[in-house]
């Protein structure tokens, strides 16, 4: 997909090093590791520039990191030469010469499925986990709250409810237009629930705010570490939907 070509060597600048997305990744690691036991040969679809592929090495974890875009695997391998990407897309999961026991994918990469291809990934993950296999998943809800204030304020009132539909949204990346959908968690749970059961849902980027918005917190180092507090103790998963992301840790039926 070109648009994702396009954004691969400016993606770390405008998300991985800043404020918002070294938080947000704090959050969803946070989670992970606290099942890290249960997560050995991980398939990575949506992978980016390679960042969690190299935290599932860190951790002593097999890692095969894969995503649609050849930029984004060329600027992963020269980051990383020494992890495995490869470039795959997530509507074709290709059977490897074992299942993996866990399935990830961060950051928002399957809301460029639609519903229907969306049910279809789960019957795949399905197929490519162990019997015990596990899918972790972080994706875009519906009603983020700092997307809704900030475009209110700025009077764009089309904007700050244009998650909240079940008709794709074009995103720009970039200055590239991405069709996107978005998901509530209950959305998620009835899609996935033929092959999937829900181990734990939780907010990412409740009181972060979503990374466009980064520039805006740079110098602003004390109300930045207060919201991110403010994400600390505040995790209900009840909340999920309102934040920028959740994750989704789900287990494979039988």
């Amino acid at each position: 997909m070109g648009e994702f070509d396009h954004a691969a060597n400016t993606y770390d600048a405008t998300f991985t090093n800043s404020c918002v997305g070294e938080v947000q990744r704090e959050q969803v690691w946070k989670y992970v590791d606290r099942h890290l036991n249960k997560f050995n040969n991980v398939l990575e679809v949506n992978c980016g520039t390679g960042e969690d592929a190299h935290r599932w090495d860190f951790r002593g974890k097999g890692v095969v990191a894969t995503d649609i875009s050849p930029e984004m695997i060329r600027v992963a391998e020269s980051k990383f030469p020494e992890l495995h990407f490869r470039v795959l897309d997530v509507n074709d999961l290709c059977s490897y010469e074992h299942n993996f026991d866990t399935l990830f994918s961060n950051f928002g990469g399957l809301n460029c499925l639609s519903p229907e291809q969306l049910q279809k990934f789960f019957r795949n993950a399905y197929d490519e986990l162990d019997k015990n296999g596990h899918l972790i998943i972080v994706l875009m809800g519906k009603k983020c709250l700092w997307e809704r204030f900030y475009f209110t304020c700025r009077a764009k009132f089309k904007k700050a409810g244009r998650r909240n539909t079940k008709q794709c949204v074009d995103v720009h990346v970039d200055g590239e237009s991405v069709q996107t959908w978005y998901f509530s968690p209950n959305e998620i749970k009835n899609l996935a629930n033929d092959n999937f059961e829900v181990v734990k849902i939780k907010p990412i980027g409740l009181f972060i705010p979503p990374s466009y918005m980064a520039p805006k917190f740079e110098k602003r180092k004390r109300t930045f570490a207060f919201l991110k507090w403010l994400d600390g103790v505040i995790t209900h998963s009840s909340l999920s939907n309102n934040a920028d992301h959740y994750l989704m840790i789900l287990k494979r039926r039988g």
